[in-house]
């Protein structure tokens, strides 16, 4: 969720305000002591101040030599500079200190020097970034410590969204500073600001089928540890007393945020303590459906296998153990996504067609579209019923054959799955000529896809070859890449999807076709000499 996707994220204040600027008229030797600074001489940093020049002079932007020797690391020019008064609460114009840019190292030992020599616990960013959250989010524990033990003010917040140093912390995964600041007082139950999201009209304009988050935010340091996935940081809070049931009306409760997140680890330990299995997101997508987030992201489009917001493999652990604690397998989502890449699943014109809404999908339906026979047959035994579908009529016989999802190159290892997934719904009597979105039987979405061993189980199991789509498509018609433009036909609503649906031919599927029996293609063929 990073765009709007991720707003249940931190959304920090750029901390590092050093800027280096090379050429401002400031005197040549608070230049030249600057410049020694940063070039890390100490030699000629110790002549400069024998030779009485100010200490405490900047460059341009305000940042002074000894925000540039924190900068640089340099332990040694820094205990210099502050023997020789420099004054360690100067702030650049970004109100960037020199105990700040300590923390933004995470370098706990200048942190210490600094708040030794006088430094101001609770100085602060104009954001309302103190510096204990600075160094929380960096992770620097022994910093976090001598902050607090100077008097830094443990419960102090942002200003944008609220948050408190242990959300920073439990949001990265700290879970030493998370002890360090629990020690010292910090609020387990407390919660971030929320935030208005939308204007009215898009409610409107979006009101069939699909949620509108209002407000983002109203997460507790528990619920920031779920989503980023640390275990132990998860562990330290509820041993600490944090309540399990921690939640938000739009993204549910810490349990969900683990599962939607594929942290499986955090998820099993979230139940053992006692989360409830059914609870469900503003979407009406409970941790169980998220478990198969494979089938999820290949029905809305196939995610680069190296983002880590996208690509998660389904946590069978965790949809088993759901299972057994009472998660409903017959859940049912409530709502689709908005466009827009507002959720991150969310379609944008470059997704293609055909297109499914979530709204009714079960748990079931999504290992079938994830490919994954084994959790279904678990599923299954836990009274699963494979034979419901979305609202728009999509059941996981169609979605393994193919209808729905994104028209992408399957390994072959994926496509063993949906094989074996689609045979396992025609084994529970799934109907094989049913159809679904857009008016699309199994065949079209296995045509769509290329599959033509899909296709050959289809037509073993009578599946009807010459059955058309809402644009009167028919498998054939589809190969030949529409030779008749029957998509770009206006549909009664006044849209086509014929931007989605310029497919190129696919000979050899057409041939296969035939092979099976579907009728040679005899429809009109349009003229395209003026495209």
């Amino acid at each position: 969720m990073m765009s709007i996707r991720r707003m249940t994220g931190l959304c920090r204040a750029s901390v590092v305000a050093l800027l280096i600027l090379g050429s401002f008229s400031v005197t040549g030797r608070s230049q030249s002591l600057v410049e020694a600074v940063k070039n890390q001489n100490q030699a000629a940093v110790a002549s400069l101040i024998e030779q009485g020049v100010n200490v405490n002079e900047a460059e341009g932007d305000g940042t002074t030599a000894l925000i540039w020797a924190v900068h640089g690391s340099d332990v040694e020019t820094a205990d210099l500079l502050i023997g020789s008064g420099a004054d360690v609460n100067l702030a650049n114009d970004y109100g960037h200190t020199a105990l700040s840019q300590a923390c933004s190292n995470g370098n706990s030992i200048l942190t210490q020097k600094l708040l030794d020599a006088g430094a101001n616990p609770n100085a602060a960013l104009w954001t309302g970034e103190t510096v204990l959250m600075t160094c929380s989010h960096t992770g620097a524990a022994d910093g976090v410590q001598a902050l607090l033990q100077h008097g830094a003010d443990v419960h102090a917040t942002e200003q944008e969204r609220g948050q408190t140093a242990l959300m920073w912390a439990a949001a990265q995964g700290h879970s030493d500073v998370i002890r360090v600041l629990l020690e010292h007082g910090a609020d387990l139950h407390v919660r971030s600001r929320t935030v208005d999201l939308y204007e009215p009209l898009i409610a409107v304009t979006y009101s069939k089928n699909v949620y509108l988050p209002e407000v983002k935010g109203g997460f507790t340091p528990l619920m920031f540890a779920a989503q980023s996935g640390d275990l132990e940081s998860v562990q330290v809070l509820v041993e600490a007393d944090a309540n399990v049931h921690d939640a938000t009306p739009d993204d549910g409760s810490a349990l969900v945020l683990a599962a939607t997140n594929g942290h499986e680890e955090v998820g099993l330990y979230l139940l053992e303590q006692g989360a409830d299995p059914n609870a469900a997101d503003g979407y009406g997508i409970t941790a169980l459906h998220w478990t198969m987030q494979r089938g999820i992201a290949f029905l809305y489009s196939r995610p680069s296998r190296t983002d880590r917001f996208w690509n998660h493999r389904n946590s069978t652990e965790l949809a088993k153990a759901l299972l057994v604690r009472g998660a409903d397998p017959n859940a049912r989502i409530e709502k689709d996504f908005l466009p827009w890449d507002i959720h991150r699943y969310a379609r944008t014109l470059g997704n293609e067609l055909p297109q499914a809404d979530f709204a009714g999908a079960t748990p079931f339906l999504l290992a079938a579209a994830s490919g994954d026979a084994d959790t279904m047959r678990f599923m299954l035994e836990a009274k699963a019923n494979p034979g419901i579908a979305t609202l728009e009529g999509l059941t996981p016989l169609m979605v393994a054959a193919g209808v729905g999802r994104e028209r992408n190159a399957a390994t072959d290892e994926e496509r063993k799955g949906y094989l074996e997934a689609l045979q396992l719904a025609l084994d529970l009597g799934g109907d094989v000529n049913a159809k679904g979105p857009g008016g699309r039987a199994a065949v079209h979405g296995a045509t769509i896809l290329g599959e033509t061993e899909v296709l050959r189980i289809l037509a073993e199991n009578g599946a009807d070859l010459e059955a058309t789509d809402q644009y009167g498509q028919t498998p054939m018609s589809i190969a030949l890449g529409d030779p008749g433009q029957f998509s770009y036909k206006p549909l009664p609503g006044g849209e086509n999807d014929r931007r989605f649906r310029e497919l190129a031919p696919l000979q050899e599927v057409a041939e296969f076709l035939l092979e099976l029996g579907a009728a040679p293609y005899t429809g009109p063929v349009a003229d395209r000499s003026g495209q």
